[in-house]
C-alpha cells in the first residue's frame, strides 16, 4: 500500500501488477511491455513476488530473469538470477538489479543445461537457485532493502540500483522472512528460523 491508500499487487500467475485505489476499484494493470521502454530491452515479468512502495511513489518487484552474460566461447551463456524491477511513480520502467554476481567462471561445469535463446540459438544456461523467496522494504531516502531468505543476507541498493551494502549472515539470521526499516536507517528483520527479531544498526551491525 502507498502513502495515498492506492494497493499493489503481484499477480503471479498472470505475470502482472495490478493497482487498485482503497476503495477496490482496478485502477492499473502493469504487464510486459510490448516495446523496448529500455534501450535495447523490453521488460517482462516471469514470477513477479513481493512489491515495496516508496515514499516518493517508486515502486519494486522481485522476481527472476535469465541474463546474457559474455562466456568467451562461440556458445551463448545465459545465468539465471533473482532480481528487482525498478518502476517510477507514473509506472515507467526504471531497470532493475540482480542479486547474484554475474562472475559464472567458477560455477562452469555445475549445473549447465542447453537451452534454446529468444533468437532460437543453441544456448548453455545456469540455472542454480534462482528462484528464492525475496522480501523487499524501502527506507525514508528512497533506497531499497533486499532480504535473500534463503542466503541470510540483505543487500541495500541506492535510489540509481547501485548496491552500497551487503550484510547478514547464518548465524544472524535463518530463512529470515520479513524486513523493515526505521527512520534512522534501523532494519528490523522476522528471523523465523530462530523465532526472534533481529535489529540490525544502519552499518549492518547486529544490535
Amino acid at each position: 500500500v502507498d502513502e495515498a491508500g492506492r494497493i499493489f499487487v503481484s499477480d503471479t500467475d498472470n505475470r502482472r501488477i495490478q493497482i487498485f485505489d482503497s476503495g477496490g476499484r482496478l485502477l492499473h494493470r502493469i504487464a510486459a511491455s510490448e516495446k523496448p521502454v529500455l534501450e535495447g530491452e523490453a521488460f517482462r515479468f516471469e514470477e513477479p513476488g513481493e512489491i515495496a512502495v516508496a515514499a516518493n511513489g517508486h515502486f519494486f518487484v522481485a522476481d527472476w530473469k535469465a541474463l546474457s552474460v559474455a562466456s568467451g566461447t562461440d556458445q551463448h551463456l545465459y545465468f539465471y538470477t533473482p532480481i528487482v524491477h525498478h518502476f517510477d511513480a507514473e509506472r515507467r520502467y526504471l531497470g532493475f538489479v540482480a542479486i547474484d554476481s554475474l562472475k559464472w567462471d567458477r560455477q562452469v561445469g555445475e549445473r549447465l543445461v542447453p537451452v534454446v535463446d529468444p533468437e532460437a540459438r543453441s544456448a548453455y544456461a545456469l540455472r542454480g537457485d534462482y528462484k528464492r523467496p525475496l522480501h523487499l522494504t524501502t527506507g525514508a531516502e528512497g533506497d531499497l532493502y533486499v532480504l535473500d531468505e534463503r542466503r541470510n543476507k540483505i543487500f541495500r541498493y541506492d535510489r540509481n540500483g547501485v548496491r552500497q551494502q551487503a550484510f547478514g549472515e547464518f548465524g544472524q539470521m535463518d530463512r529470515a522472512t520479513s524486513l523493515t526499516v526505521d527512520d534512522g536507517g534501523n532494519v528490523y528483520v522476522a528471523d523465523r528460523g530462530n523465532h526472534r527479531v533481529v535489529r540490525f544498526y544502519p552499518r549492518g551491525e547486529v544490535t
